[in-house]
Parts: structure tokens; sequence; C-alpha cells
């Protein structure tokens, strides 16, 4: 989510049970954090985070994100499903992702997006008639 906001992307260098690996997406910025799994638990500790500098110019991603899936904006807007009269059309979805995080999202993506936070609101199809 932070990645989202702030507008900028990064790709996993290494992602095992135990060691988490990223640096931002552009090279010649050294943005990177590295952690490791503690031991006896399920938390991670951070090891290394370079926090550089991110230019105001690379802000402006445009276009889709890289760590925009669905299911985590689903999980973002979720709360837009609640109640009676939620408007869920996905014209309305794609316009309040741009409103809130600044992207252009395709109608494809805005269905998956719709459908990921109907699971997190009303459950899914199979729990329901389970």
């Amino acid at each position: 989510m932070v990645a989202m906001t702030k507008k900028f992307q990064y790709h996993v260098k290494r992602s095992t049970t135990d060691r988490f690996e990223a640096a931002f997406i552009h090279n010649h910025y050294k943005w990177r954090i590295s952690a490791t799994k503690l031991k006896n638990s399920d938390y991670f500790e951070v090891k290394m985070y370079n926090a550089s500098h991110l230019c105001n110019e690379l802000q402006n991603t445009g276009g889709d994100h890289r760590q925009a899936s669905s299911w985590i904006i689903g999980h973002y807007i979720k709360s837009k499903f609640e109640g009676v009269g939620c408007n869920n059309r996905l014209k309305a979805i794609i316009a309040d992702i741009y409103k809130l995080l600044g992207l252009n999202i395709s109608y494809e993506k805005a269905w998956r997006v719709r459908e990921s936070a109907f699971d997190e609101v009303r459950g899914s199809p199979e729990e329901s008639y389970a």
C-alpha cells in the first residue's frame, strides 16, 4: 500500500520463507530493503533499509502499477461495498481508484477488484453454499 500511495514501484529480488529482499525498480536509485524471519516467530526483522530520496519525477508512474494487484486494491476499497445502496459499477470503481490512489486501471482489473472486495465483505460463493 505504501508503494501505491507514495507512487513508486519496486521489484522483489528474493522472497523465501525466511528471507525477503526488494529494490527500487529504477536501478540508478539506491532504495532497498532486506529482512529475515525471526526464529520461532512469524515476524520478520528488517536488517537493511536504504531509503534514498525519491524524485518527484518518478512519482508520476502513470498507467498501471506493478504492486497494484486486484486483491490489494479490493482490500483497500472494500468499505465502499458494505451496506445497502453501494455503487459497484465498474466505471465508478475505476474513478474511485484514480481519485484515491492516482492509478489508471483497466476495465478487466476493475472487475477483478470488485470481485475481490465482494469476497472480503460478503464471503465467497463457495463459503456461502457450504
